[in-house]
């Protein structure tokens, strides 16, 4: 099932935020037509994305399917692959910036990854 534009419309673009222990830079790039890439470190990823409200309409929910991985490290020094791999976050906008969380509660978050 496909996201409705006016879910994803603030999210679609490239959106990099840099680790501040390591300097490792991550970039997402969120296409309109449910596509994304992810640079992670030396680890470039593809796959698709669906955006989903709460009931409330106060956050929204991120699920990606990796569809290809280019096996290079990431920021953490992995390399295994994740094809395949099912990712959920949740995402909140907030002024310029977008943050990525575990948990709605906003406990465990990267970022703020700001628009390029």
């Amino acid at each position: 099932m496909a996201s409705r534009a006016s879910d994803i419309e603030d999210l679609v673009g490239t959106w990099t935020w840099t680790l501040p222990k390591t300097g490792c830079a991550m970039t997402r790039t969120f296409r309109s037509d449910g596509t994304t890439t992810v640079v992670n470190g030396k680890k470039t990823v593809t796959g698709t994305y669906v955006v989903k409200w709460n009931k409330a309409r106060t956050g929204r929910t991120l699920t990606s399917t990796i569809a290809t991985d280019d096996g290079g490290p990431d920021c953490d020094g992995t390399r295994a692959s994740t094809v395949g791999t099912k990712y959920q976050a949740y995402v909140f906008t907030e002024g310029p910036g977008l943050h990525m969380c575990l948990d709605s509660a906003r406990t465990s978050c990267l970022g703020p990854y700001r628009r390029r």
